[in-house]
């Protein structure tokens, strides 16, 4: 449902894009491509999400510490890590349930805006697991 609703905020944007949702765990339960979404944007997207669950954080905020940090910055190098805005984690009950990857808009803001409207859309059902 959250990839659902993601993919239709992005639409509904004139975007078409592909979105991924993994578990706590970092592991794949949805992917879905729009018809005229780039070719990699899954693998961008399974990959945004994968990042924001393993790192705990959304992937701008993630860039943007890893963009001002020189130390920090080596993990753009690690493999399996996006680190471009579009990958924002699930919170329910107080814990890290989940993350959204989305890629294939303009921008990574873009992108994270899909995400976020997706989570949005599911509120309920993660408030009512508390």
């Amino acid at each position: 449902m959250v990839a659902k609703k993601a993919l239709e905020s992005c639409r509904a944007s004139g975007f078409q894009v592909s979105v991924a949702v993994v578990d706590g765990g970092g592991n794949l339960q949805v992917v879905l491509r729009d018809n005229l979404a780039g070719v990699s944007s899954p693998d961008g997207a399974i990959l945004k999400a994968k990042t924001s669950i393993n790192y705990r954080s959304a992937t701008t905020s993630l860039s943007e510490v890893v963009n001002s940090n020189i130390e920090a910055s080596g993990i753009k190098q690690l493999p399996g890590i996006l680190i471009l805005g579009g990958g924002v984690t699930i919170q329910a009950s107080g814990s890290m349930v989940g993350a959204v990857g989305v890629a294939g808009a303009p921008d990574g803001k873009s992108d994270e805006k899909c995400a976020l409207d997706g989570i949005e859309a599911i509120q309920e059902l993660l408030e009512f697991a508390d």
